[in-house]
């Protein structure tokens, strides 16, 4: 692909590296998630966000009732405002993150016929891998809840119908390495590039934490016992101070369990739409079907 984009890269000597914006992999195609989906059903995106509100607003409700004692006097008190909380948790996650998960493809890189497929409310749009035009770059996002900050986001050009181009965007982090906003873009590029022009058997494998990698929900689970409250290897005072934050990390605990598992059955049975024939059938190696989620 010989953009200044990637002249760029080669001077930087980037090494090729991905996170879980790379949705699947095989001979033939590539499916990388656009930044709308990425968002919406990545780990710690809004769909988990979400979920952990609601899970928030049950586990109050059920303490309320539980340590009042007087149950309908809760009931005339913070429990109707955390239930009301709950509904528009829920029909936030119904109404956007799930319906991203299910309807928003990812882009497919084809290395078989050098072809990059786009599909965006019924219409697939085709470039060329050879005059493919990308840019990565740092993109200031603004948060309700979080300073201003930078993401490594990757612009991939494409064309409509009239020769229009418009830009669809890929968003990485790889907090894991030490480079810049910029340069973690530019590693996501080198991956997809490497993949197109070198094969699957050079790529290196996809950055995942502990979440994200394919646990099963036992070990998940796990995750959630209760620390020691008293540890010799501790000092005194780190000691004293788990101890007054137990119930932050009991409460903590309660909350985000029930999320883990709701999250863990939803990435593993969520029907999406299937890809349309143009991007599927080309993507078919070796006798495998390529095709992205539940038919």
């Amino acid at each position: 692909m010989p953009t200044s984009s990637h002249q760029r890269r080669a001077a930087q000597r980037i090494e090729p590296a991905a996170n879980n914006v790379i949705e699947r992999v095989t001979e033939c195609c590539m499916d990388v998630n656009v930044k709308s989906a990425y968002i919406a059903k990545g780990r710690s995106g809004m769909a988990w966000w979400l979920i952990w509100g609601t899970m928030m607003c049950a586990v109050l409700v059920a303490g309320v009732a539980v340590f009042s004692g007087e149950p309908l006097a809760a009931l005339s008190g913070g429990v109707p405002f955390l239930l009301i909380a709950a509904s528009g948790f829920g029909a936030t996650l119904y109404i956007w993150p799930l319906r991203v998960w299910r309807t928003h493809l990812p882009l497919r890189f084809n290395r078989k016929n050098r072809k990059v497929y786009f599909h965006w409310k019924g219409e697939t749009y085709i470039e060329d891998w050879d005059t493919l035009q990308i840019q990565f770059k740092e993109q200031f996002v603004f948060s309700p809840i979080a300073p201003p900050s930078g993401e490594p986001q990757i612009n991939v050009r494409f064309h409509d119908r009239t020769g229009k181009p418009f830009d669809v965007l890929i968003v990485t982090e790889l907090h894991h390495l030490p480079l810049t906003k910029v340069e973690q873009a530019a590693a996501l590029a080198e991956y997809i590039r490497c993949y197109m022009d070198e094969g699957p058997e050079h790529l290196p494998p996809v950055h995942r934490n502990r979440f994200e990698a394919d646990l099963k929900l036992a070990e998940i689970v796990k995750e959630f016992r209760l620390p020691k409250l008293w540890r010799r290897d501790h000092s005194f005072t780190t000691n004293v101070l788990n101890l007054f934050t137990l119930p932050v990390v009991i409460l903590w605990d309660l909350i985000t369990c029930p999320t883990e598992i709701i999250f863990y059955y939803l990435t593993r049975n969520i029907r999406t739409d299937p890809f349309p024939p143009e991007m599927e059938a080309p993507c078919r190696c070796d006798g495998e079907p390529a095709q992205h989620g539940s038919e």
